[in-house]
Protein backbone atom coordinates (compact mmCIF):
# COMPACT_ATOMS: atom_id res chain seq x y z
CA UNK A 1 0.00 0.00 0.00
CA UNK A 2 3.04 1.96 1.01
CA UNK A 3 4.55 1.73 -2.09
CA UNK A 4 1.60 2.29 -4.26
CA UNK A 5 1.08 5.68 -2.84
CA UNK A 6 4.09 6.68 -3.25
CA UNK A 7 3.95 6.10 -6.93
CA UNK A 8 0.99 7.61 -7.35
CA UNK A 9 2.47 10.48 -5.41
CA UNK A 10 5.55 10.83 -7.26
CA UNK A 11 3.17 10.81 -10.57
CA UNK A 12 0.91 13.71 -9.13
CA UNK A 13 3.97 15.77 -8.00
CA UNK A 14 5.61 15.15 -11.77
CA UNK A 15 2.87 16.37 -13.64
CA UNK A 16 4.50 19.98 -13.12
CA UNK A 17 0.86 21.46 -11.44
CA UNK A 18 1.14 21.44 -7.84
CA UNK A 19 -2.17 21.59 -7.31
CA UNK A 20 -2.57 18.12 -9.16
CA UNK A 21 0.08 17.00 -6.69
CA UNK A 22 -1.42 18.44 -3.53
CA UNK A 23 -4.47 16.91 -4.33
CA UNK A 24 -3.10 13.79 -5.32
CA UNK A 25 -1.63 13.71 -1.40
CA UNK A 26 -4.24 14.60 -0.20
CA UNK A 27 -6.68 12.46 -1.45
CA UNK A 28 -4.38 9.01 -0.35
CA UNK A 29 -4.52 10.72 3.09
CA UNK A 30 -8.11 10.86 2.66
CA UNK A 31 -8.48 6.87 1.98
CA UNK A 32 -5.91 5.61 3.86
CA UNK A 33 -8.08 3.72 6.23
CA UNK A 34 -10.38 2.55 3.65
CA UNK A 35 -7.95 1.56 1.53
CA UNK A 36 -6.15 -0.44 4.06
CA UNK A 37 -9.72 -2.13 4.93
CA UNK A 38 -9.53 -3.48 1.14
CA UNK A 39 -6.71 -6.17 1.60
CA UNK A 40 -6.54 -6.64 -2.39
CA UNK A 41 -5.76 -10.25 -3.80
CA UNK A 42 -2.60 -11.27 -4.76
CA UNK A 43 -4.31 -11.69 -8.67
CA UNK A 44 -5.31 -8.14 -8.55
CA UNK A 45 -2.18 -6.80 -6.83
CA UNK A 46 -0.63 -8.35 -9.79
CA UNK A 47 -2.94 -6.41 -12.63
CA UNK A 48 -2.48 -2.74 -10.84
CA UNK A 49 1.38 -3.79 -11.26
CA UNK A 50 0.69 -4.29 -14.72
CA UNK A 51 -0.72 -1.16 -15.85
CA UNK A 52 1.05 0.87 -13.30
CA UNK A 53 4.23 -0.27 -15.49
CA UNK A 54 2.53 0.85 -18.25
CA UNK A 55 1.78 4.51 -16.91
CA UNK A 56 5.47 4.65 -16.19
CA UNK A 57 6.63 3.53 -19.30
CA UNK A 58 4.59 6.09 -20.85
CA UNK A 59 5.49 8.49 -19.27
CA UNK A 60 9.33 7.72 -19.48
CA UNK A 61 8.57 7.87 -23.52
CA UNK A 62 7.10 11.19 -22.93
CA UNK A 63 4.01 9.50 -24.03
CA UNK A 64 0.89 11.85 -22.00
CA UNK A 65 -1.58 10.21 -23.62
CA UNK A 66 -0.34 6.66 -23.50
CA UNK A 67 -0.17 7.36 -19.59
CA UNK A 68 -3.74 8.73 -19.45
CA UNK A 69 -5.31 5.30 -21.05
CA UNK A 70 -3.50 3.28 -18.74
CA UNK A 71 -4.51 5.12 -16.08
CA UNK A 72 -7.89 5.04 -16.82
CA UNK A 73 -7.85 1.61 -17.50
CA UNK A 74 -6.49 0.90 -14.34
CA UNK A 75 -8.92 3.13 -12.44
CA UNK A 76 -11.94 1.50 -14.21
CA UNK A 77 -10.58 -1.79 -13.10
CA UNK A 78 -9.90 -1.12 -9.65
CA UNK A 79 -13.19 0.39 -9.44
CA UNK A 80 -14.99 -2.59 -10.74
CA UNK A 81 -12.60 -4.75 -8.60
CA UNK A 82 -13.93 -2.66 -5.54
CA UNK A 83 -17.39 -2.72 -6.37
CA UNK A 84 -17.80 -6.47 -6.85
CA UNK A 85 -15.45 -7.43 -3.33
CA UNK A 86 -17.03 -4.62 -1.16
CA UNK A 87 -20.49 -3.02 -2.65
CA UNK A 88 -21.26 -1.94 0.90
CA UNK A 89 -17.84 0.18 1.06
CA UNK A 90 -17.84 1.30 -2.09
CA UNK A 91 -21.29 2.82 -1.89
CA UNK A 92 -20.99 4.93 1.33
CA UNK A 93 -21.06 8.45 1.02
CA UNK A 94 -17.97 10.60 2.04
CA UNK A 95 -18.88 12.29 5.36
CA UNK A 96 -17.17 15.44 5.67
CA UNK A 97 -16.98 17.13 8.70
CA UNK A 98 -19.19 16.54 11.44
CA UNK A 99 -23.29 15.92 10.90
Amino acid sequence: EELNRRFHDMLGWASGNPLFGLLTSALHMLTREFSLSLGYSAQERAVQLRFLRRVLEAVRKGDAEGARQAMARLVAGSASYLAERSPELVSQKVKWGQT
